[in-house]
């Protein structure tokens, strides 16, 4: 059973203009951030689950509010809900998977 997704600190779904999206977006668009931070970005349930699989350390699951997460995330990760649309604009991916 998936954790129950948390939002942000005033309750509604993250922006864009949020500190853990402008993170998410530097980490998308700059490799030296992820290789100095030993961090790996994964989109999409199959590559999510592929990953909890493999035994890679799940730091952080995003999750668009009108999506419903079908990978199993280990417990203790924490779920952000992010507003429709917002991971598209944030995220530097052509085709997700």
């Amino acid at each position: 059973m998936a954790p129950e997704p948390r939002v942000s600190d005033d309750g509604a779904p993250l922006r864009r203009s949020s500190a853990a999206l402008a993170r998410l977006r530097r980490l998308s668009r700059r490799r030296d951030v992820r290789r100095e931070e030993s961090l790996l970005l994964v989109d999409g349930p199959v590559l999510l689950a592929d990953a909890v699989e493999t035994g890679a350390a799940v730091v952080e699951v995003f999750v668009e509010e009108d999506s419903v997460l079908t990978a199993e995330v280990p417990a203790g990760v924490p779920v952000r809900t992010v507003a429709s649309g917002e991971l598209a604009k944030v995220l530097d991916v052509v085709t997700p998977r």
